[in-house]
């Protein structure tokens, strides 16, 4: 079990170098996803990164530990499940140096108008059998 926080992986990732994180997200009506961690080294570039070598040889934080992270953190995350009528995405930015966090998302949301129709089938026949 991971008892790292998104907020102590960042702190370790950037000792070693790496001063951003990218994960893009989608989703709406109760169902979304977060995938394509990146991240970025101070030459703006994105790096692989072996987990073992910053947290040690038997770690369990590999690429999906720390977009699942991200995933569920309320802040972060500003959609939560993606339960509701809309859908959104984006990419999430985290400064790993100070912390500080940017979403570029874009969110549609779904509205249902009203549209009654009524009448009768029977047209004018209808209204002069009962009005006879």
């Amino acid at each position: 079990m991971i008892e790292e926080s998104i907020k102590d992986i960042c702190k370790k990732l950037f000792e070693h170098e790496i001063v951003k994180i990218t994960v893009d997200y989608s989703g709406g009506n109760d169902e979304g996803y977060f995938e394509n961690l990146q991240l970025h080294n101070k030459e703006k570039q994105i790096v692989n990164v072996d987990y073992s070598e910053i947290f040690g040889e038997n770690t369990e934080i590999e690429d999906d530990t720390i977009t699942d992270l991200i995933a569920n953190d309320d802040q972060l995350n500003q959609y939560g499940s993606f339960a509701g009528e809309y859908t959104c995405n984006g990419t999430i930015t985290i400064n790993t140096e100070n912390g500080d966090f940017d979403d570029d998302g874009q969110m549609t949301y779904e509205e249902y108008d009203s549209n009654p129709n009524s009448g009768n089938i029977y047209g004018d026949a209808a209204w002069k059998l009962v009005n006879l």
